[in-house]
């Protein structure tokens, strides 16, 4: 078995799992808190995930500055 890169790795898969969190923010019309309880991590994570994807309560999408 080859080594790998375990922070490149970690990085990648995380940015997979984030982007279907996000997805899964913008269709839904539940509050960040409780996306927060599903999920199982902490409001400030989702909201992160949320910024990064663009995602702006009350007014839609919006394309990242």
């Amino acid at each position: 078995m080859k080594p790998f890169d375990y922070r490149e790795r970690l990085r990648v898969l995380r940015a997979a799992i984030d982007e279907d969190v996000a997805q899964f923010i913008f269709q839904s019309s539940l509050t960040y808190h409780r996306i927060a309880e599903l999920f199982g991590t902490n409001l400030w994570q989702i909201k992160r995930i949320a910024q990064n994807a663009g995602i702006a309560r009350g007014k839609g999408w919006r394309p990242k500055r």
